[in-house]
């Protein structure tokens, strides 16, 4: 469902959808991200997922529609004790709803999102790393990206260099 204007910019104005919780004493952190997209609330979930969300809640970035028990319906369908609860949408879709960037719209789109989508790299609810990325972002190039010398010119490639050159999500060569 796409949001009312008037929800829309209530959604606007949500704060750390992936922005790290700052150390103790620093200036909040705040990343605004429009949400495209609501649902209606439904406490029906927290009965049987509080217990399970409660770790992920404690998390350095948690994503926005996560936060609250009444949530779950932006990504997933209702299910019953025993079945699995799908997504609303095939995953790439899904996360295309509110994460519009240009960077996921360039004419070569990352080979990775097309095949295992968003979460091949990034956790849908919470991680310990920036962006919701599963494992710090060099750490998740080199899991598919290895022996990189041969396509640098046969310069060897070290720490963390890739995010300077390269956008992870698409590019226009």
């Amino acid at each position: 469902m796409i949001a009312s204007p008037r929800a829309f910019a209530a959604a606007a104005t949500l704060a750390a959808l992936v922005a790290p919780r700052p150390a103790a004493g620093a200036e909040p952190v705040k990343v605004t991200v429009p949400m495209t997209v609501t649902a209606p609330a439904d406490a029906s979930c927290a009965r049987c997922h509080d217990k399970t969300r409660a770790p992920a809640l404690k998390r350095k970035v948690v994503h926005a529609p996560f936060r609250p028990s009444t949530g779950c319906g932006s990504c997933h369908k209702p299910h019953g004790p025993g079945e699995k609860g799908g997504l609303v949408a095939p995953q790439v879709q899904l996360c295309r709803r509110c994460h519009l960037g240009a960077d996921l719209g360039r004419a070569n789109v990352h080979s990775i999102i097309e095949g295992d989508g968003c979460t091949a790299c990034h956790a849908p609810h919470a991680s310990d790393h920036p962006k919701l990325l599963t494992e710090p972002a060099q750490a998740l190039c080199g899991n598919c990206h290895g022996d990189l010398a041969p396509k640098h010119g046969g310069l060897a490639v070290e720490g963390k260099s890739c995010l300077p050159c390269h956008t992870p999500h698409s590019s226009s060569h």
